[in-house]
């Protein structure tokens, strides 16, 4: 049986060689773009892709949507203090 390549996250990689800035949002390894909490092989070259990278552009342009957030939920909501009253 052949053994399987290591698997990291790209932010264990990127951590580990020192690469790891707070703009990285994401990385590009073999012409695919990778979020950085995804387990990769650790053969291939990684390329750290920035907020403000053209291809990082579209990616941090999209927020995180959960099942029970609209696109425009809490806009018109008050931010109340936690010891407030409803």
């Amino acid at each position: 049986m052949l053994p399987m390549p290591e698997r990291k996250t790209p932010r264990e990689i990127l951590s580990a060689d020192g690469k790891l800035e707070k703009d990285v949002i994401a990385v590009k390894v073999r012409d695919k773009t990778v979020d950085l909490h995804t387990p990769i092989d650790t053969a291939g070259t990684l390329r750290p892709i920035r907020a403000n990278d053209p291809d990082g552009l579209p990616l941090s342009a999209t927020p995180p949507h959960t099942s029970w957030q609209t696109p425009f939920s809490g806009f018109s909501q008050e931010r109340r203090s936690p010891s407030a009253p409803p």
